[in-house]
């Protein structure tokens, strides 16, 4: 969805969807179905199962997208700021629950001390509060447009990586080559211990190395052929 959509008008589709399953739980408050336990049981689930499915584009999706921020960030100004973000971002998780907790606990004491019906009181506090933030944060990421940037942001990144990099007198080498170069150094050092491993194996044993190393080349290889014979039949 995050594809054909982008990633912020796919949180504010999960936002509307959240706001639905807030407004679910005020039909509780219709006297003929606030009075049936079982009517109030079932419309609080059903708007929970909503709220989850239309949260989860907000509390996954926006992780990635905080990325291509961070990656406009740089692009624009040279700099990221990775740690700072994450770092509020921890505190906000970390403080959040107690300090709701805190301000709910509060407003039910005051409404309780001045006899206010507790359960419009704590329907209002559970689901239209969070209903008004999930609407106002759809609407927000409606006119979020960081994700039209990403690739020539990427682009200014290498080029200014690049230009950081010849300043100093090295040698560029373009991160996806980089990659595979660092890929094959780690298969190499995993293969060098293989081997030391099963040399020390077969001297302990009293064990051929170059049989038993042969009987591990072609076990390999017939996994191998399996594996491509796998991949061609499902295309």
């Amino acid at each position: 969805i995050a594809k054909k959509l982008t990633k912020s008008k796919t949180i504010s589709l999960g936002a509307l969807l959240a706001v639905i399953g807030g407004a679910i739980a005020f039909v509780a408050l219709i006297p003929s179905i606030g009075n049936n336990d079982g009517a109030v049981w079932g419309l609080s689930i059903a708007s929970f199962v909503v709220k989850a499915l239309g949260t989860a584009p907000a509390m996954y999706i926006s992780l990635a997208l905080l990325a291509n921020v961070l990656d406009h960030q740089e692009a624009v100004y040279g700099k990221r700021t990775d740690g700072f973000t994450m770092a509020v971002y921890g505190s906000i998780m970390v403080c959040m629950s107690g300090i709701c907790n805190g301000i709910i606990a509060g407003i039910n004491t005051a409404a309780k001390s001045s006899g206010m019906d507790l359960k419009l009181v704590n329907t209002i506090l559970g689901y239209g509060v969070e209903s008004a933030c999930y609407l106002l944060m759809g609407i927000m990421f409606l006119f979020m447009n960081v994700e039209k940037f990403t690739k020539e942001d990427q682009i200014k990144i290498l080029e200014d990586q690049k230009a950081a990099c010849l300043a100093r007198g090295e040698e560029w080498i373009d991160p996806q080559t980089r990659m595979e170069m660092e890929e094959k150094e780690t298969a190499r050092q995993i293969e060098e211990a293989r081997i030391k491993e099963l040399k020390e194996k077969c001297a302990k044993k009293g064990w051929n190395f170059e049989e038993k190393e042969a009987e591990y080349q072609a076990k390999k290889a017939k996994m191998e052929a399996k594996k491509a014979a796998k991949k061609k039949g499902k295309q």
